[in-house]
């Protein structure tokens, strides 16, 4: 997860989905940036978001809801240099 990335998912969950939340959440809060499994509760709400498409590991899941709130908030974020 890169910076901007981080500040994203940080700073910007008051515009996500609540399944969009709780993963931000985890991600910021709770993956130690090795393990690439999600925890089975996170996969339930994995499922809800994606259906058949699930994303195979964090860092998918990191850029899907970063360009999922540029696509529908791009005039509401800014973004660090």
């Amino acid at each position: 997860m890169n910076d901007r990335q981080k500040h994203l998912l940080e700073n910007y969950q008051h515009l996500m989905s609540n399944d969009e939340k709780m993963a931000a959440r985890w991600i910021v809060e709770e993956w130690d940036q090795e393990n690439n499994r999600f925890p089975s509760w996170l996969n339930k709400n994995l499922f809800r978001m994606f259906g058949k498409h699930l994303p195979s590991e964090p860092s998918i899941l990191i850029r899907k809801i970063c360009l999922s709130l540029l696509r529908k908030h791009k005039d509401k974020i800014s973004l660090p240099k």
